[in-house]
């Protein structure tokens, strides 16, 4: 079939030549010889099967309008010139007999009978953007372990409405298969894209035929006679489940988590395929029909996994999550889809991705919309309540906020951080920083082994007293080779949690970001402002709604190389990797040596 894979670009028949060919409506059905009647000299005594082509045209075609393009071409090795000829049959009751009809002719001429599993308006229509409905999905196998590949395609779509033999044999001497899934109703304008696109993805998993990515690619009919070769088969059904029928979208769902089989390299995009950024898909309109540079369902499919994956990792509330697909839907989708359907999508994608990465890092839900505070102006300015404490003032770290001390290596961030931290659990002043009593802190770091901590904790020089405040009120961790990623926000939420008991932490500090950083299923690393936002949303503040949402965080980061003027010029701009961590937290200090020959230090703070 290869050689006849885009059948469209044959010359057109002559007139001649059409008038040989009865046109539909009118082969005589008296025509056709009862099973086993010798017929062509080509044809030996294999008749078409009336019962099989009527099931294959229920089950491809039972809930289409329109007409079924009908192939007659000669098969090979038979030392036959006969010519393609084509007719067009309406998809209706009396399609099983026309067909039957017309096959039992094409058997005579030594000719395959195939289809384009799809209805076309008019008379003479049959290139892809011609096809109007389809109701089913194929997959082709016609090489390698056919068994295998059904049983994984078994295995993860579920059993197919129909399976038929071909008629065709591989290298190895199986029968080649086709497998059809009926849908619940026919596919149409780019739910007809989806569907063919599927069709191609199915086969590159498998190793199936590819060109069925073609809406208008051709296939044999069941009941009618393979002859390659002068070596007659019927193609048979040899599996028809009546009741078996899926809906588009779980069956894409289904395709998407299905993985390659072993031995098959994993299908990629096209080179040079176009691959419009996500910015771009949450703010560009599409409309219906395929008409713009990407289809209303590819669309839909970016917008709402990439609101799923922010639900997923904590980024948004279930709640917050539904509310921006619903958005993309209402603006950029022309016109909108039914929320029903949007639901089915969102809720299949939401199964997949679960299933791909685990359970979901849910954050915790805002208050309904009842309960969302409002104040006028005036009630605002009449309050004169005292303010809350600072955690460590004054306004260095507030309650929720966030701190960032940043610092070049060797610096002393974490001599500087130790102090701070232990002044802060002992409720003592350090420097002109101030905490308002003892607080809990619980400080994750990531650069010092266990020896050398406590190494370091017992050669600074700290006043004793401070130390004994403290002792049990600022929890360490040594040195962790970990992520906080999907599996490691769970733990270190445990960790804090029993290490503070009777009352969740004031602080939680992180040292540094490089060592612990998640940019998220991208992989991107700190200089990309988008797994940046990841990180600081999706783990960092997810961490701390799961065990005090009103704590108050430090990181600890590293500084970039810049000459000592730019430093002082404006020192926050010293902060490496993306900018995006600057716009993000509430309070800032950097550690800085102005001159290497001398051991001062100069701390720069902004609030």
């Amino acid at each position: 079939m290869n050689a006849w894979s885009d059948f469209n670009d044959a010359v057109p028949l002559p007139e001649d030549s059409v008038s040989e060919l009865p046109a539909a409506g009118q082969i005589a059905l008296d025509r056709l010889p009862p099973d086993g009647q010798s017929m062509h000299a080509h044809a030996g005594r294999t008749a078409v099967d009336l019962a099989a082509i009527a099931i294959f045209l229920d089950v491809v075609f039972g809930y289409c309008d329109g007409l079924i393009p009908v192939r007659g071409f000669v098969d090979q090795g038979q030392g036959l010139d006969t010519k393609p000829h084509n007719i067009w049959i309406p998809a209706d009751s009396n399609a099983p007999e026309l067909l039957a009809t017309y096959a039992t002719w094409a058997t005579r001429e030594g000719s395959a009978v195939y289809v384009i599993p799809g209805t076309v308006a008019e008379h003479g229509q049959a290139r892809a953007e011609h096809v109007l409905q389809m109701q089913t999905l194929v997959v082709d196998l016609d090489t390698g372990d056919i068994d295998a590949k059904v049983a994984h395609l078994v295995h993860h779509l579920g059993a197919p409405t129909l399976l038929v033999e071909s008629g065709g044999r591989t290298a190895e001497g199986a029968a080649k298969l086709h497998l059809w899934w009926r849908l619940s109703e026919p596919a149409e304008g780019e739910d007809l894209a989806r569907l063919c696109a599927l069709r191609g993805e199915i086969a590159d998993k498998v190793g199936g035929d590819t060109h069925f990515r073609s809406a208008h690619q051709p296939i044999r009919v069941p009941g009618t006679v393979h002859q390659k070769h002068g070596v007659q088969r019927r193609v048979t059904i040899r599996e028809h489940r009546p009741r078996v029928e899926v809906e588009l979208p779980d069956f894409a769902a289904a395709v998407a988590a299905m993985p390659t089989m072993p031995g098959l390299e994993a299908p990629t995009a096209a080179a040079g395929a176009p691959r419009p950024g996500l910015d771009t898909i949450l703010t560009t309109p599409v409309r219906e029909g395929a008409q713009d540079a990407w289809t209303r369902f590819q669309g839909a499919s970016a917008a709402i996994g990439h609101f799923i994956r922010q639900v997923h990792e904590g980024r948004l509330t279930p709640d917050q999550g539904w509310e921006a697909i619903c958005g993309y839907n209402a603006a950029c989708l022309r016109p909108a889809w039914p929320l029903d359907r949007l639901k089915v999508e969102a809720d299949s994608i939401w199964a997949l991705h679960v299933e791909r990465n685990g359970p979901p890092l849910l954050r915790a839900g805002d208050a309904p919309p009842a309960a969302v505070p409002a104040h006028t102006l005036g009630a605002l300015l009449d309050d004169t309540s005292p303010m809350p404490d600072d955690l460590i003032g004054p306004r260095l770290l507030t309650p929720g906020g966030m701190l960032v001390l940043g610092g070049a290596p060797k610096v002393g961030k974490s001599d500087f951080l130790i102090s701070l931290l232990v002044h802060a659990a002992a409720g003592a002043p350090f420097l002109r920083f101030t905490a308002p009593r003892p607080l809990r802190v619980f400080y994750l770091q990531a650069e010092i082994q266990y020896h050398y901590l406590r190494e370091r904790l017992q050669q600074l020089r700290l006043d004793p007293a401070i130390v004994t405040r403290a002792r049990d009120t600022l929890v360490v961790t040594p040195k962790l080779r970990m992520l906080l990623d999907d599996h490691g926000v769970p733990l270190v939420a445990a960790a804090i949690r029993a290490s503070f008991p009777d009352a969740p932490p004031d602080i939680i500090c992180i040292d540094p970001i490089r060592n612990l950083f998640d940019g998220g299923p991208g992989g991107e690393g700190e200089n990309d402002n988008s797994a940046m936002m990841f990180f600081l949303q999706g783990r960092v503040e997810a961490l701390r709604d799961q065990v005090a949402p009103e704590a108050g965080i430090i990181l600890a980061h590293h500084t970039k190389k810049l000459s000592k003027q730019q430093v002082k010029d404006d020192p926050f701009l010293a902060l490496s990797g993306a900018s995006a961590l600057r716009s993000f937290y509430t309070s800032g200090m950097i550690l800085f040596r102005p001159d290497e020959e001398q051991t001062e230090r100069e701390l720069h703070v902004e609030l």
